[in-house]
């Protein structure tokens, strides 16, 4: 009885005091956007909607086309227990990660290892500072969510379950796409114990199929396209995988510098890690089964976010985000644990017990930087410090702080750094590199992106300089903006407002009047045009 209960209450108590400190953090970031700004957080009526499109609102023609419902009806039920009550959706992470501890304890006692190796690796998946992102960030929850159907699937599947297995994967896809790892996953747990399914496999294999065609059908968003729409990038993500998957081994073993919007530039990744890879790939295959087992977890855990799928936040910066190791990093524990218990023989609970500690702290420590935009993205860009997105939401951090000046420095910094991106794709399509229509067309769009967000950082930057007063210089960035879209309502109505509190009411009215000329059924420049017109003499 010990044996059944005592793990899973030893690992939620470790849990609560490794994260206890998050639940009294507010919703930040994709928190805003995904929760409280989501218009239909708390609608039940047509709930089956969120079947039949993607699960972004913003998302179009398969651009952040995400599709997650059973993401989306969670996201109601905490909403109708908790509200907007961000301690409750913390909570839910922090109950949900050490269910999710329990179930790796499970699997890894049903796969035949022993008690002290799957308990050690349990703890050590609970306490490690990399888990912050998927647990601290209350939208971290499609993580955990996802980690516990692809556990879940994997359990029912060793059982001989095998309709609840499927149905687990089924809706871990419906989760986070990154579930798809379940297809690898079952083949790897039938090869640890020495059986062959292909059956099994191929039903696996049909479900994610299938799940694709239809995610496609209903977001527009085609992963094979995406794959294949910029050659040459793909070639520079493919080899950058090696670097990437030391750097990602590296953060489990030695996670000193753990940030959000972690990035590879793969511009400028270093091929002297495929001789490493190659020489770490054949010390393994010599290596014992238990420690083939950890190293092939880690990597086809990460298969649907390993570079293939493009994940580009800028230009040549490929996401290589600290979430997608959640369930990954298992196997990089478990290698970690058996060498341990080799070296350390009789001590080797002492050096569990220091290790959990180190790490602990250092994850209670991680957790705080998630209490706040500020401290969040500051913490971002001490590490990218040429990420330009980055810069722009710190800058726009620091503007809801009213800390104008350092908001400036920070627009400052985006906007030279996507002028530059702009630059850089004008010239790609100009360039006898660049061969083909659809090269032509992947840079056009791309560079459409970039002056998107050009003139997304003027416009917030007005704002920033309007706050200090300097009136001259907002104008100046407003007409900078509206040189880049000249058919955005929003940005002559704004100049319209600036023009009034600098007293050029005749240039005002000019402003507000082009508005409507663009958008005649724009509600703020009519408000704005009629309090103007009321108010002449």
């Amino acid at each position: 009885m010990t044996r059944v209960f005592g793990p899973p209450l030893a690992l939620l108590c470790i849990c609560f005091l490794v994260f206890a400190n998050t639940l009294s953090h507010p919703f930040v970031h994709d928190d805003i956007v995904l929760i409280v700004q989501n218009p239909h957080i708390g609608r039940w009526d047509h709930w089956l909607d969120v079947f039949w499109g993607p699960s972004t609102p913003q998302a179009v023609a398969g651009i952040n086309a995400y599709y997650r419902p059973f993401l989306e009806i969670v996201y109601r039920f905490e909403y109708a227990l908790f509200g907007l009550h961000p301690w409750g959706w913390h909570l839910f992470n922090v109950l949900v990660h050490a269910v999710n501890a329990a179930l790796i304890y499970r699997l890894l006692m049903v796969l035949g290892f022993t008690f002290s190796l799957a308990w050690a690796v349990a703890v050590l998946f609970i306490v490690h500072p990399v888990q912050t992102e998927a647990v601290a960030c209350v939208a971290g929850v499609s993580n955990l969510l996802m980690a516990f159907w692809v556990l879940s699937a994997l359990i029912f599947y060793l059982k001989g379950r095998w309709s609840l297995s499927l149905g687990c994967f089924g809706l871990g896809l419906l989760t986070k796409e990154q579930s798809l790892m379940v297809v690898p996953l079952v083949v790897l747990v039938d090869w640890h114990r020495g059986q062959k399914r292909p059956v099994f496999w191929a039903s696996f294999a049909a479900m994610a199929f299938s799940f694709l065609v239809f995610r496609q059908a209903v977001t527009g968003a085609h992963v094979l396209t995406d794959i294949l729409a910029s050659p040459g990038e793909l070639k520079l993500r493919v080899l950058a995988i090696a670097q990437t998957l030391f750097t990602y081994i590296r953060v489990v073993l030695f996670p000193y510098d753990l940030h959000y919007y972690r990035s590879t530039d793969i511009l400028s990744a270093s091929l002297w890690w495929w001789p490493a890879l190659i020489a770490a790939a054949f010390l393994i295959a010599r290596a014992e089964k238990a420690v083939r087992f950890g190293a092939l977890w880690f990597i086809l855990a990460l298969l649907p976010v390993l570079n293939i799928v493009p994940l580009i936040n800028e230009y040549s910066l490929i996401l290589t985000a600290e979430h997608f190791l959640y369930l990954p990093m298992v196997g990089i524990v478990v290698i970690g644990v058996m060498y341990g218990q080799k070296l350390f023989k009789k001590q080797a609970k002492w050096a569990l017990v220091l290790v959990v500690a180190v790490w602990g702290m250092v994850a209670i420590g991680q957790n705080t930087f998630w209490r706040s935009e500020t401290a969040l993205f500051e913490r971002a860009m001490a590490f990218e410090p040429n990420f330009a997105r980055g810069h722009l939401l710190l800058a726009k951090a620091y503007y809801f702080d009213k800390r104008y000046e350092a908001a400036n420095t920070h627009f400052d910094q985006a906007y030279t750094i996507m002028k530059g991106y702009a630059a850089k794709t004008m010239a790609n399509i100009n360039s006898t590199d660049c061969r083909g229509n659809r090269c032509k067309a992947a840079n056009t769009t791309a560079q459409r992106f970039y002056l998107g967000f050009m003139k997304g950082i003027l416009f917030d930057w007005a704002h920033s300089l309007e706050g200090l007063g300097r009136f001259h210089e907002a104008k100046d960035k407003y007409q900078h903006a509206i040189a880049i879209d000249p058919r955005d309502p929003v940005l002559w109505n704004n100049l319209g407002v600036l023009e009034v509190k600098m007293g050029d009411m005749a240039q005002a009215k000019s402003n507000f009047e082009k508005a409507l000329e663009i958008s005649p059924d724009f509600v703020p420049a009519k408000d704005n045009l009629r309090q103007f017109q009321s108010k002449r003499p």
